[in-house]
């Protein structure tokens, strides 16, 4: 890796001696000249140049100012990571392009911190478009700056849920930074694609972008203040092969850097510790929504970050038994891309298979079994053999299991089966004919969903009566909460009683209380 050497004394020395003469803006154009290298190894000294030159300067050019702002926000903090606090002026279509794709991705770094993950990924797409029609000159101009901002634009996409773009804009932004020898913008840009494609099992490949991310930091251990996606990816890996302390032991490491990537976290821990028992399920659950409340609400309910807090919220209830509720929570999943919508609807289908409903079950996933992300096809083909099985055709849920179980070798998740309640998987292990599966979920102690409870569900418009009488504590205000009459609603909560195997409102919410449901 020799491009990405350490070879900052010498810009750092003329820099400082353009400073010295009191000449700012030959200063400036010396750091920018160097970037690749000074903001890898030695932002300090961007960061010098940016403050002594004149306020008019760097207002004069845009790409200048977006500069500034990145390096400060870099430097702002031990361990902080380079996420814009405030949202910067839109860029304006008169400014040259070179400068307007600087400003541009100022701004979509903004909207990202601000949780409008939509209108940063299209703002990223038009970055990306721009870029691709520069002319030979302005290209030169943007040169030294292109690779963090391809990072930036990649994680923007990534939030959004745009896996695939995502995937695309962050191998080349790693290109370009081998390209140019940015250090910085190569190590982010690896450990962010070795993030999100185990996210999406796509365990192999994970695998190679975590180990040039590892060799890679090794090489330039002055690049410091990098946000943890690397370190996401090593904990994913580690509970993908159901190595739960290994699991906790790298999210430990990733949080005090994680800032927005504090959300997965979050969701990770939750899930990994009641996969390791250490808590009741519900118990962790209500612990994750006390860890989730110094979040930003918009982070926590959109984009691939609310997604993935649906999902844990929801199979946090589906490991106590309470598919009920994991159907509640993954009903409140906000909109987000094809591939996050997906893995929400395999955990749908395997709390449906929980509940009986096998043909439900399986058309939700009746479209994903081929799906080119791993994760989702071992998690669809699983609940689909299941589905099958549980329909009579024992023959082709073996066969849906066995594609499940090699795909998931071979991508070392072997997690991505466990997501079935525990009898379906253990009728579809023996009679698929895998017994290391038997044998690894039988050692590991892990915990596996269970069936649900044999009383009927239930529906809707009971769901909402009976958390309507939580809520407001008599027959009358309920009804007028719902704006429905009282018999209405007392015809709703009979039912509703019936159905949870009580006889009293005290009873009634002790069981919804007890099944999740409120």
């Amino acid at each position: 890796m020799p491009l990405f050497d350490d070879t900052s004394a010498g810009p750092r020395r003329a820099v400082f001696a353009a400073l010295a003469d009191g000449d700012p803006e030959r200063a400036m154009r010396l750091a920018e000249r160097h970037l690749p290298v000074l903001i890898s190894h030695d932002p300090g000294v961007v960061l010098a140049a940016c403050e002594a030159a004149p306020p008019a300067l760097l207002a004069a050019t845009g790409r200048w100012a977006a500069l500034e702002r990145y390096v400060a926000h870099l430097l702002a903090e031990q361990g902080k990571p380079p996420i814009f606090p405030d949202v910067a002026t839109a860029p304006h279509r008169a400014v040259a392009p070179a400068d307007r794709l600087a400003v541009m991705t100022g701004h979509l770094v903004a909207l990202r911190t601000l949780a409008r993950y939509a209108d940063a990924a299209a703002l990223a797409r038009e970055a990306r478009a721009l870029s691709q029609r520069l002319d030979p000159e302005d290209r030169a101009v943007i040169a030294p700056h292109l690779a963090t901002l391809m990072v930036q634009w990649g994680q923007a996409l990534a939030s959004a849920g745009e896996i695939p773009e995502a995937v695309e804009a962050l191998a080349e932004a790693a290109s370009e930074a081998a390209r140019v020898g940015n250090a910085r913008a190569g190590i982010e840009a690896a450990g962010d694609l070795s993030w999100i494609l185990a996210l999406m099992g796509a365990g192999s490949d994970a695998d190679d972008w975590l180990a040039r991310h590892d060799a890679l930091a090794e090489r330039c251990p002055r690049v410091t203040r990098v946000r943890s996606g690397a370190d996401l990816a090593r904990a994913q890996r580690a509970l993908d092969r159901l190595d739960l302390g290994g699991g906790l032991a790298a999210l430990g490491v990733a949080e005090p850097r994680a800032e927005e990537l504090g959300v997965f976290v979050a969701a990770l821990r939750a899930l990994a510790r009641a996969r390791n028992r250490d808590d009741a399920p519900l118990a962790i659950r209500a612990q994750l929504e006390v860890a989730l409340s110094t979040v930003p609400e918009p982070r926590v309910g959109s984009g691939l970050p609310g997604a993935a807090v649906t999902i844990a919220r929801a199979t946090l209830p589906a490991l106590g038994g309470l598919h009920e509720s994991a159907l509640d929570a993954l009903d409140a999943c906000p909109e987000v891309a094809a591939p996050a919508r997906a893995l929400v609807a395999t955990r749908r289908g395997a709390s449906l298979v929980a509940l009986g409903d096998a043909d439900r079950a399986y058309a939700s996933v009746s479209r994903l079994t081929s799906s080119p992300f791993p994760r989702i096809a071992v998690e669809a083909l699983a609940v689909r053999a299941a589905a099958l099985t549980r329909r009579g055709n024992a023959v082709s849920g073996a066969a849906d299991f066995r594609r499940a179980a090699e795909l998931a070798e071979a991508n070392g998740i072997r997690a991505a089966l466990t997501t079935l309640p525990a009898p379906d998987l253990a009728v579809l292990v023996a009679r698929a004919d895998a017994p290391q599966l038997r044998h690894l979920i039988a050692a590991s102690g892990v915990l596996v969903p269970p069936p649900a409870s044999p009383r009927p569900r239930l529906t809707r418009q009971q769901l909402a009566a009976l958390r309507a009488l939580a809520a407001t504590g008599t027959l009358q205000a309920a009804s007028a909460s719902l704006g429905v009459s009282a018999n209405t609603a007392k015809t709703h909560l009979r039912e509703t009683y019936r159905r949870l195997g009580a006889t009293t409102r005290d009873e009634a919410l002790a069981e919804g209380r007890r099944r999740g449901l409120i």
